[in-house]
Order: C-alpha cells, then sequence, then structure tokens
C-alpha cells in the first residue's frame, strides 16, 4: 500500500495572505465605486430636479414625527447623496460619508415601509444602506485616497 502523501512544510506552502488582503481592498475599492456613484447619480438628480422635489424627499421626516422643514430636509438628503457618494468614489472620508448615507437610507426604508410599499419598492434602500453599513465598519481600504494621505491614513476617517 501506497502512503498518503504528506503535506508540505508550513515554510513550504505558497502564502495567500498577501493576496488575500489584496482581494479585499481590490472588493472595498469595487463596493465604493458602484455604491458611491450610483448616489452621486441619485443626489445630483435629486438636486436638479429642485425645491420640490426636496420636500417631497424631505416629507419622508414625518415617519419620525418632523412634520417641518421638508424642503431643506430633501435637500440635505440630496446633498449627503452627491457628496457622500463623491466621498466614496474617491476614497476620501468614507466613514462619515457612508454613516450619513445609512442615515438617509434608513429614513427612506422607514418611509416604504410605513407606506406600505412592497419588496421591490423598499428593498432598495435596505440594500443600499446594508452596502453603506459595511463600508462604515470596513472602511476606505488600501485603494483609497485617504489610504495615500498621510494625515488621514493614520484616522480612522478612511
Amino acid at each position: 500500500m501506497n502512503a498518503p502523501p504528506s503535506e508540505p512544510a508550513p515554510s513550504a506552502r505558497p502564502s495567500t495572505a498577501a493576496s488575500d488582503k489584496t482581494c479585499v481592498h481590490a472588493g472595498l475599492l469595487v463596493l465604493r465605486l458602484g455604491i458611491g456613484g450610483l448616489f452621486m447619480v441619485h443626489g445630483i438628480m435629486k438636486l436638479a430636479a429642485g425645491p420640490d422635489t426636496w420636500s417631497g424627499v424631505g416629507g419622508a421626516m414625518q415617519v419620525f414625527g418632523i412634520a417641518s422643514g421638508a424642503q431643506a430636509w430633501g435637500l440635505a438628503a440630496a446633498l449627503v447623496e452627491t457628496l457622500g457618494g463623491l466621498g466614496l468614489v474617491l476614497g476620501l472620508f468614507v466613514r462619515p460619508c457612508a454613516a450619513l448615507l445609512t442615515i438617509v437610507m434608513i429614513v427612506a426604508l422607514a418611509m416604504h415601509l410605513n407606506a406600505g410599499d412592497g419588496f421591490g419598492t423598499w428593498s432598495h434602500p435596505a440594500e443600499t444602506g446594508t452596502a453603506c453599513l459595511a463600508l462604515l465598519i470596513a472602511g476606505a481600504g488600501r485603494m483609497s485616497l485617504a489610504a495615500k494621505i498621510p494625515a488621514l491614513a493614520r484616522r480612522c476617517w478612511g
């Protein structure tokens, strides 16, 4: 009988640690670019649509008992989507941007659930909010502008 081949010594095994880390950072880059780009488009469209749209978007705050300032809340949401999306794309201030975007998506999700909207409607803010929450936890990764700026690379903001 032949003996089963023995495993190579640990030092002889190829190391995958470096390639695994590269894959994680590449994955964060893809997530940031995709989600950030989509938020930028949504935000720009809301900004361009003007005050009537801002009032409609900001009206979602009524779910939380806030009935005044709908136009200002809607403008704030549009700015968060636009500038927060830009921050994700560039990899700058990713955690603060992701935190604000998560809050905007929680408001949108609550509004859709309160209105009795179906899965096809409320799932979008649930999905994008989950992606933003993941970025809030993970940060920008090494493939970001924050990682290239020493003052930001040492902080938890990226």
